[in-house]
């Protein structure tokens, strides 16, 4: 499942439950990801464990794919800059960036014995400050 000519997933990504989803492992966030597409939503899973301080954002498995660049949404990527910066770091953000349009949506996804942390709680207080309304914030449990 994780090989692709050339290219290995990093072994910190090993322990993570995949999904499948028409046939094809993914991890959850990025099955959410592919279910808002599918609704004509752009969506990439932010990946702020592996990212630490920095932008890390993927629309396919690791190694399936170099991170996103954010440079065909602009908007998205104020969005996130805009939090990020509220939040003084990428701790706690949600799992999927959404965006259409002007409107966003922001998932978290709590696969089996994850709990929500006070990152997470931090996080959503500066979206709030960022102007993300409760009714853009949602959270998928597996």
């Amino acid at each position: 499942y994780y090989r692709n000519p050339g290219r290995r997933i990093p072994g910190s990504y090993l322990s993570k439950p995949l999904v499948e989803m028409r046939g094809a492992p993914l991890f959850g966030e990025l099955a959410i990801a592919r279910c808002l597409e599918m609704d004509g939503w752009s969506a990439v899973w932010v990946d702020s464990y592996h990212g630490r301080g920095k932008r890390l954002c993927w629309r396919d498995l690791p190694d399936r794919s170099d991170p996103y660049s954010f440079d065909d949404a602009p908007t998205a990527a104020e969005k996130y800059e805009q939090i990020t910066r509220e939040n003084g770091g990428v701790g706690g953000w949600f799992d999927v960036l959404a965006w259409r349009g002007g409107q966003f949506l922001f998932v978290e996804y709590k696969a089996a014995r994850d709990r929500p942390n006070a990152n997470e709680v931090r996080w959503i207080d500066s979206a709030l400050r960022s102007g993300v309304t409760p009714s853009e914030m949602h959270f998928v449990l597996y």
